[in-house]
């Protein structure tokens, strides 16, 4: 009696680096690591070929049964690589041409490296929440901080601005960098990123944040004026607790006037050369302008 059919191949992946790791929807390759899917049937006839097919494209390959069996490797595993995959076993038997058809074998493409967070935060709040992300009040400064969970040790952040070239790198110590700007202006409204690179098994890796969407906006007091408030509220915070600490007598009344005299005329220095520090820097804008 003759066949009619071949008995249904096998297939599996494997990888020399131990860059797998099993997934709900099935096998998960690191970016970046090579692998293997091998075809394999039983010895039922010598001979044959194996076709490896590629669910969703015409991308195919070819590979005769050596040992009832065929191997393809893969060098570098990318987003390309991710999809579905199936062996087709292929024999001329009894003047007849059969087929069979394996399961299929579903591959996720991952990161080695965890997705890094970003955020933004400031010392003089000057940041508020608007619909878009957060937003910075032009002229203070800000802090965009990038971190990732403690998986290798070292590895570098890169920070990105979308849309333009201008990048900043800082190493990761205790796995996370700070990028401060002194002094928010129109340029740093746009996209950020991080990126955090680390060398790991003898490969390069990155992995790359969430964008974070910075708009910078008019501060509802120019920042020379708070400065000038903070100033008085400290004149006015050691003024009332000198008078009330040490309770002076009549003849220490005029010493104290004196020294409360003094710590006014100070704070008078402090605000006057604020004031002409900030029109100092006026007039150079305005000259660069």
């Amino acid at each position: 009696m003759l066949p009619y059919h071949l008995l249904q191949p096998d297939i599996f992946l494997t990888d020399p680096m131990g860059g797998v790791s099993r997934g709900h929807q099935g096998p998960e390759m690191f970016r970046g690591y090579n692998f293997t899917i091998t075809c394999s049937t039983q010895p039922q006839y010598p001979g044959g070929s194996f076709l490896l097919t590629f669910t969703g494209s015409n991308r195919t390959q070819t590979q005769p049964a050596v040992n009832h069996s065929a191997a393809f490797l893969f060098p570098a595993a990318d987003d390309s690589h991710q999809g579905t995959y199936s062996c087709v076993y292929e024999n001329y038997v009894f003047s007849h041409n059969f087929s069979s058809e394996s399961e299929l074998l579903s591959l996720t493409i991952t990161d080695l490296l965890v997705q890094p967070d970003i955020f933004l935060t400031d010392s003089m709040g000057g940041v508020s929440r608007g619909h878009q992300g957060p937003e910075v009040f032009r002229g203070y400064s800000f802090t965009i901080t990038c971190s990732t969970q403690p998986q290798y040790p070292g590895g570098s952040f890169l920070l990105a601005f979308n849309g333009s070239n201008r990048t900043q790198t800082q190493p990761a110590v205790n796995h996370s960098a700070a990028f401060l700007f002194p002094a928010a202006d129109d340029s740093h409204q746009g996209n950020y990123s991080c990126v955090y690179d680390n060398y790991v098994f003898a490969h390069n890796f990155s992995s790359e944040s969430e964008l974070l969407s910075l708009t910078i906006t008019a501060s509802p007091l120019p920042a020379f004026i708070i400065r000038h408030v903070v100033v008085l509220l400290i004149l006015l915070t050691a003024i009332t607790t000198s008078y009330l600490y040490y309770k002076p007598t009549k003849r220490q009344k005029r010493v104290n006037r004196v020294s409360n005299m003094d710590l006014y005329v100070n704070a008078m220095e402090m605000v006057s050369l604020s004031s002409r520090a900030e029109a100092g820097e006026e007039r150079a804008a305005q000259g660069t302008e």
